[in-house]
């Protein structure tokens, strides 16, 4: 029973194994400590024959410490920073006399205390750092000159690089996860705007063929609801089955148009959607128009092509009968709908959903939007 237990259940990652994750997660850690070692090593087998026993002890310190910065990070880089500090209060070993110099470490250890520590403590401590190269100049009173400056600033920009490869490493972070809620949002918006239109055309269409009593009338109806379904479903594989698999090759094959903001080709593809929504209405039993007037840019275009769907959707699933959207294009864009509302509805989306996205999508472009009701009218007005 012991061993069916102990076999079943979770065994923890062994030491081992978590020092090699660890390493693989710090490659350019492990890449200056192998450096840094390499020539201290160097050094130390230079100045090793003019050391005395202190000094080569101390000088064997630095390598060690060095090596644990690829092990624990934090830790050793702070011991680094202390040697290095006490280094200069006390002058416990001259940089080129007495044995090696751990500039090198130090400068390791600065990027690495930069790059894992907080902000509020990691300047500090490159301050203070920085400062100690000129202690031994004002304790013995020796005049500084541009090689103590040069170190110093070094020892400064070694700091603010880790800063700087820590911001970086998080804006790269900030810029997947805003890639990844984009799909999302992506997703969500085909599914309320592309399905689901389609899935209420297609149900509409059901309804006035259950009325139809002429055969031809009734099949011609059936074939544009089979044809309905069928492009419906090819959609649903396409842009939403497909991209949510992700133990397939295209699962990062969302649609170009996940930006919103990329505007070439906006006014092609507001033309067809032009020609494309009365089309759909009229077939679906409503009597209207779309009427655009002015010049259009690739910006004015993508803003009224991205209302133009979710307008006729929802004139589609709560309106009867007619219907009207006019797309004036100028110095300001305006788009207004106004179409009755079928009997029952108390409000043009009764969830509010599919308006809501869509004010939230208006919103991130700098337009407002308006809606109102009255005498059985719902009226829309779109402004930018």
């Amino acid at each position: 029973m012991t061993e069916i237990l102990s076999a079943d259940s979770p065994t923890k990652p062994k030491p081992l194994t978590k020092l090699v994750a660890h390493l693989r997660a710090h490659p350019f850690i492990i890449a200056g400590t192998l450096f840094c070692v390499a020539v201290l090593v160097f050094e130390w087998l230079t100045y090793w024959p003019d050391l005395n026993g202190f000094e080569t002890a101390l000088s064997t310190l630095i390598p060690v410490l060095t090596l644990g910065v690829a092990i624990m990070p934090v830790p050793f880089s702070l011991s680094i920073i202390v040697v290095e500090v006490l280094r200069g209060i006390f002058y416990i070993f001259p940089v080129v006399h007495s044995g090696p110099t751990v500039y090198y470490s130090v400068w390791l250890a600065l990027i690495v205390i930069g790059y894992e520590m907080p902000a509020k403590y990691a300047i500090p401590i490159t301050v203070i750092a920085a400062l100690d190269t000129m202690v031994d100049n004002a304790i013995f009173q020796v005049p500084f000159d541009a090689n103590d400056i040069g170190f110093a600033a070094t020892f400064l920009l070694d700091g603010f690089a880790g800063l700087a490869i820590r911001r970086n490493k998080e804006f790269a972070r900030l810029r997947y996860e805003q890639r990844e809620q984009a799909k999302q949002i992506h997703l969500v918006r085909t599914l309320h705007d592309d399905i689901g239109g389609s899935l209420s055309y297609a149900l509409l269409l059901c309804r006035n063929a259950q009325a139809e009593t002429d055969p031809d009338t009734l099949r011609t109806s059936l074939e544009t609801i089979t044809q309905t379904v069928e492009s419906t479903l090819a959609d649903l594989r396409t842009n939403i089955i497909t991209p949510l698999s992700a133990s397939t090759p295209a699962s990062t094959a969302i649609s170009r148009n996940v930006d919103e903001s990329t505007t070439t080709g906006s006014c092609a593809r507001l033309c067809q959607n032009v020609l494309r929504q009365p089309a759909l209405l009229e077939q679906a039993g409503f009597n209207g128009t779309i009427h655009v007037s002015g010049e259009a840019t690739d910006e004015s275009a993508n803003l009224v092509n991205i209302c133009l769907t979710e307008i006729c959707n929802n004139i589609l699933k709560h309106g009867t009968h007619s219907y009207v959207v006019r797309i004036r294009f100028g110095e300001r864009t305006t788009l207004v709908a106004s179409n009755e509302i079928a009997a029952g509805e108390a409000q043009p989306d009764s969830a509010h959903h599919g308006l809501e996205m869509l004010e939230s999508r208006l919103h991130d472009l700098g337009a407002a939007m308006t809606v109102s009701e009255e005498d059985g009218i719902w009226t829309l007005a779109i402004e930018r």
